[in-house]
């Protein structure tokens, strides 16, 4: 599979040994877990049998799934307007005129 490009390119992992297990763990992610949602998919699950491991309940982990959600999409829209007001500031031309880089 490629990558988000629609490339199937892979990359050589010569260089220090961290940089070259780092390209080796970067191409296996990239075959067998080619998109994000995957990756949060599987992380999903594990953490839902593992709540349900402990708990025995089923539903109730549902239940809580579903409850908690709401609380990270407040999370997430805070960040979000964290990130494009902290873009726009720092992309602002008035700002640039006072303060050369």
């Amino acid at each position: 599979m490629g990558n988000a490009a629609g490339t199937n390119r892979r990359l050589n992992p010569a260089g220090p040994w961290p940089a070259a297990v780092g390209i080796r763990l970067s191409n296996w992610f990239e075959r067998w877990f080619p998109d994000a949602f995957a990756v949060a998919l599987v992380g999903v699950v594990i953490v839902f049998a593992a709540c349900v491991l402990v708990s025995g309940a089923p539903l109730g982990t549902a239940q809580a799934f579903g409850n908690g959600f709401w609380d990270l999409v407040t999370f997430t829209v805070q960040v979000s307007l964290l990130i494009i007001t902290g873009y726009v500031v720092a992309t602002d031309r008035t700002d640039q005129r006072r303060h050369p880089p």
